[in-house]
């Protein structure tokens, strides 16, 4: 089960597994950030009502807090401390169980704050709505990490984590980006290219200003919200962005990998490497007869976003971009 806050009007709703819809909630008036403490408790920041308010697990409101347009909120790791960003006053903040506010980062490269999302190490991550850049909280300092592509004046909606990388929805650029965290400006399309409600393989799928994301442990299953329409959109287990790059059809699989990828090729190939997001060269291996067919062990291969290349002699006839989880 899972909460969705609807911005434009007074409700949080639960969407259930098998996608039915039921109001949580009412009485709101722009719901923005929810998350949930350990108890079950449901924390909502009212975002032009200026409040963040705490609701049990049935729906009751047992607590407010007043403050200035509250946006994004994140459950602390270790404790019930809640983790807040101010929009408009540019401010990262600590919301304590007993109500006490403290704020920990303001101004400086903050712009209009909004996702926050850790990663698997524990390491914070913020994301700013008005200029699309993510940062990394370490201490009192923010350091950057990437910008997300979108269009003059397009923002960006939430951040999340799973499979190893952060996920960012470019709203009103119609994508999804991944972002590897441990690299500055390491961002890849994931999907999205003109704006529409197309379901389909993700290399065909459309959207229509993505908002919200969350992701499971594996990031294969990817909830989207979209802006204003209300839509729900689920990325299910098994998507893949693989995109050809040259005219020569090739396919891999599994990807996201785990142990073993199998690579095929309508020309076939004599030389193969992968390399990392710095062009370092990971695997190499010339083929003694040439092959359109070809098993490669990768269970070796650390945790990460890497590409493939296929060469026949000289010539480069198809690279491929690999997810290693």
């Amino acid at each position: 089960v899972y909460k969705r806050q609807d911005y434009n009007g007074d409700k949080v709703y639960v969407l259930s597994p098998s996608g039915d819809v039921s109001v949580f909630a009412e009485g709101f008036s722009a719901p923005n950030g929810l998350a949930f403490d350990s108890n079950g408790n449901l924390f909502v920041c009212d975002n032009t009502g200026n409040r963040i308010y705490t609701l049990d697990p049935a729906g009751n409101f047992i607590d407010t807090v007043i403050v200035t347009n509250p946006s994004g909120i994140l459950k602390e790791l270790d404790s019930d401390t809640m983790i807040f960003t101010q929009y408009s006053q540019n401010t990262l903040n600590k919301l304590s169980p007993d109500g006490v506010i403290t704020q920990t980062h303001s101004a400086g490269v903050l712009n209009g704050p909004v996702g926050l999302a850790y990663d698997d190490t524990g390491d914070l991550f913020l994301g700013n709505f008005n200029d699309r850049e993510i940062y990394k909280v370490i201490g009192d300092d923010l350091e950057y990490v990437a910008t997300v592509p979108g269009p003059s004046g397009g923002r960006l909606g939430f951040i999340a984590f799973g499979g190893g990388v952060l996920w960012g929805t470019s709203f009103q650029g119609d994508e999804i980006y991944q972002i590897e965290q441990n690299y500055q400006d390491s961002v890849v399309l994931y999907a999205g290219s003109v704006p529409g409600n197309q379901d389909g393989p993700i290399a065909e799928a459309t959207f229509n200003n993505p908002n919200g994301i969350i992701t499971n442990s594996a990031g294969d299953s990817i909830y989207l919200s979209q802006y204003p329409g209300g839509e729900i959109r689920l990325i299910s287990p098994g998507a893949t962005s693989i995109k050809e790059l040259e005219s020569v059809e090739t396919s891999v699989y599994p990807n996201p990998i785990r142990a073993d990828l199998r690579v095929l090729s309508d020309r076939p190939f004599d030389h193969l490497e992968v390399f990392d997001l710095l062009g370092n060269v990971v695997f190499d291996m010339d083929l003694a007869v040439k092959s359109d067919n070809y098993l490669l062990s990768m269970a070796d291969l650390k945790m990460g976003i890497y590409f493939l290349r296929l060469q026949d002699g000289n010539l480069v006839i198809a690279e491929q971009k690999l997810i290693k989880h």
